[in-house]
Order: structure tokens, then C-alpha cells, then sequence
């Protein structure tokens, strides 16, 4: 199941991955602005925030296989209909419907972990296998959806996932079996509206769902914007899709460390250090690309980022989900939904900077990991609070 939640997420993934490269194309086929461009991203985030609320409740009432292969189907009509988008308004309604469809990816990834491990141990490792595999979409995606840019267009690149949708869809219907126990009585919508507030009344569940977007913006933002920036330094759309390489291997060997040595250390405590190391790092570079920059300084910027967001981000959802004993179908699509939804927001603030360097990247790192650190801060503080009031 654990090993069916990382297909699942990873063709989910790639629905982004895929196409970063030629965005700077699309740009440009389509006679769009870069802000214009950029909000393709943003109104996706935004459309699938909203929509995996639907498929949480969707698949604790009739289970999660139906969930996803509604979601597959929902999916690949939007990639058709972004192969032949013949305007940047057209491309966003197609993405739009994409983003519906794509949604139940990482609602049913997690609700399959969490119908499965239970204990701190079992789902901490659980999700640090998740973020390892996670990787193989922004590690090679980026790379062949470049080739396919270079060699032929943007357009093939959305016939090209609609096909291995396609494939998916065709795997899981066959060999998917279903993980959850489907009540013989459905929630009403209201009873399922009620579980959402009262999640929302979780303190806890939802700073570390907070948290988990931050930590989420600094990928989404490295894959989404820096083809921009590459594109600007001149560098064509396969190199672009090679320099995401650096920040996958980065998440893979950040989770696969947490699942291996760092396991057994407090989660809380190494949660804390990666928080601080976000910044010190950022604070580093910050004068690094003030004054010099190649390819190597832009890799290891991208490796050490993604090593950090791969120990943080799968600590936060683990530390987001391991008290939950019941409605883990609404939990998971709460924490995506909050999840996708604020890293959106930080991702449309971005829209208004006009992106030339890595400088200015960095700046916007730097600031969400100062957030990273207020809002954790803040978390400590109530649970403190908590404790003294108890005793």
C-alpha cells in the first residue's frame, strides 16, 4: 500500500514537474507576460487545494479506489485539453480541470498511509519513504518534459502525461485493492462539513499543516520559478530540466537519512534544527549570489535546499497525522488542502516580482523560513502555555 501511495503521488507530481520547463515557452508561444505565465502554477495549486477537500469525504464514504481512478479519468481530459489550448485562457481553464482532477493524488496517497501505520515509528518512516520516491517525478520529469521541448513542443508534453495517466489509470483499476472499510451509512454533506470544523479546532494539526506549506513553497517555488531565471541567464530548456536533479537528490537523501539514522532521534528536536538551518543557509547564500554565480553555486544551493525540505517535510506530516485515530480520508485532504492552498498564496505573492536572479530567490526563501520560525515558535508557546494551565 505504502508502495501503491508513492505511484500514486508521483504521477501526481509530474502533472507540475512535467511542463516547469517550458513555461519560459509557453510564455512566449501564447504571447503571455512572465506573471501571466507564472499564475498557471498558482491557479493550479489553488484549484487543487479547494478540490481535495471533496475527494477526502468522497473516500471515507466509498472508499479510496473509486476516489483516485475518478480522479485519473478527471485529469487526463484536462491534459488534452491543454494540448490544444489555443490561448493563455483556454490553457488556464484546461489546467484548472487538471488541477480537479490531480487533487485526489495526494489525498489518497496519505490516507492510504495512515490507514496502514498507526504508531510514531511505523508512519514517520512511512513518510519518509513517501518523500523518497516523491523525488523520482522532479528528479526526471523536468529532464524529459525539457528534451520534449527541445526537440518537439509544449503541447506534446501534455499528450505525453496524458498517456501515462492513461497507463496509471489502467494499472490501478486492475491492481489496486481497497485500504479503507466503507461504512455501510455515508455522512451527510453536513455531518462532513462538521468533521472539517472540528480539525480546524485542532491547534496542533493545523500550525504543522501551516508549516507543511511553507516548507512545500520552497520546492514549489524552486521548480516553478527558476525556469524563469534560467531562462533568463540564457541556458536552454534541457539544462533547465537537468538543475532540478540537484534539488531531488537533495529530498531524497534528506528523507532517506530521516528513515534510516534519524529515526530514532526526538521528531520535535530535529525539526527544530532543520527550521534553523533553513536560515542560517539562506542568510549564506544570500551574500554568495550577491557577488558570484555559475551552475555549481546554483546545485548546491538546490541540493542543500532540498536535503533540508526533505527532512522537514516529511517530519511535518508525520507529526501533523500521528494522533489521529478516525476520518483519516478528511484529515489527509484537510492537510493537503491547507497545504497546496497557503503554498499557492505565497506563490501568487511571488507573481508580482518580476524574477531575474537567484538573488531575489533567495530573499523570498529567507523570509519563509523566518515565517517557518515565528509560526513553529508560536506552536511552542500555546503548547507551553497548554502544559502550565494543566498543572
Amino acid at each position: 500500500m505504502i508502495f501503491l501511495s508513492c505511484l500514486i503521488l508521483m504521477i501526481g507530481l509530474m502533472a507540475m514537474d512535467f511542463i516547469n520547463p517550458s513555461l519560459p515557452y509557453i510564455m512566449h508561444s501564447l504571447s503571455a507576460s512572465q506573471n501571466t505565465t507564472k499564475g498557471l502554477m498558482v491557479t493550479y495549486l489553488f484549484a487543487m487545494s479547494i478540490a481535495q477537500l471533496g475527494y477526502g469525504t468522497f473516500s471515507d464514504n466509498y472508499g479510496r479506489r473509486p476516489a483516485i481512478l475518478i480522479s485519473f479519468i478527471i485529469a487526463i481530459i484536462g491534459f488534452i485539453l491543454s494540448a490544444i489550448s489555443p490561448n493563455i485562457f483556454m490553457l488556464y481553464v484546461a489546467r484548472f480541470i487538471t488541477a480537479v482532477g490531480m487533487a485526489g493524488s495526494p489525498v489518497i496517497a496519505r490516507a492510504l498511509i495512515a490507514d496502514v501505520c498507526h504508531d510514531d515509528l511505523s508512519i514517520k518512516k512511512a513518510f519518509a519513504y513517501f518523500a523518497m520516491f516523491s523525488q523520482i517525478s522532479p528528479a526526471t520529469a523536468p529532464f524529459f518534459g525539457g528534451i520534449i521541448q527541445h526537440y518537439a513542443s509544449w503541447r506534446i508534453s501534455f499528450l505525453a502525461l496524458a498517456f501515462i495517466n492513461i497507463v496509471t489509470l489502467i494499472f490501478l483499476s486492475r491492481y489496486m485493492p481497497e485500504s479503507h472499510t466503507v461504512p455501510l451509512v455515508k455522512k451527510r454533506v453536513l455531518q462532513q462539513i462538521i468533521v472539517y470544523f472540528k480539525l480546524t479546532k485542532m491547534r496542533r494539526f493545523m500550525i504543522f499543516c501551516l508549516l507543511s506549506s511553507l516548507i512545500m513553497a520552497f520546492s514549489l517555488g524552486f521548480y516553478s520559478l527558476s525556469p524563469f531565471i534560467f531562462h533568463q541567464m540564457g541556458f536552454d530548456s534541457v539544462t533547465n530540466g537537468l538543475m532540478c536533479i540537484p534539488y531531488a537528490f537533495g529530498l531524497f537523501s534528506g528523507a532517506y537519512l530521516l528513515s534510516t539514522l534519524f529515526h530514532s532521534l526526538n521528531s520535535e528536536k530535529t525539526f527544530l534544527a532543520a527550521m534553523f538551518s533553513y536560515l542560517i543557509f539562506f542568510l549564506i547564500m544570500l551574500f554568495i549570489f550577491k557577488f558570484y554565480i555559475n551552475l555549481w553555486v546554483i546545485s548546491f544551493f538546490a541540493l542543500i535546499v532540498g536535503f533540508l525540505s526533505g527532512i522537514s517535510s516529511a517530519l511535518s506530516l508525520s507529526l501533523c497525522l500521528q494522533d489521529l485515530k478516525n476520518n483519516r480520508g478528511a484529515a489527509s485532504a484537510a492537510q493537503a488542502f491547507i497545504r497546496y492552498f497557503f503554498c499557492a498564496l505565497v506563490l501568487f505573492f511571488c507573481n508580482f516580482i518580476h524574477l531575474t536572479q537567484f538573488y531575489q530567490l533567495t530573499l523570498i526563501f529567507l523570509a519563509i523560513s523566518v515565517l517557518l520560525l515565528l509560526l513553529y515558535g508560536l506552536e511552542r508557546l500555546f503548547a507551553h502555555y497548554q502544559s502550565i494551565t494543566h498543572a
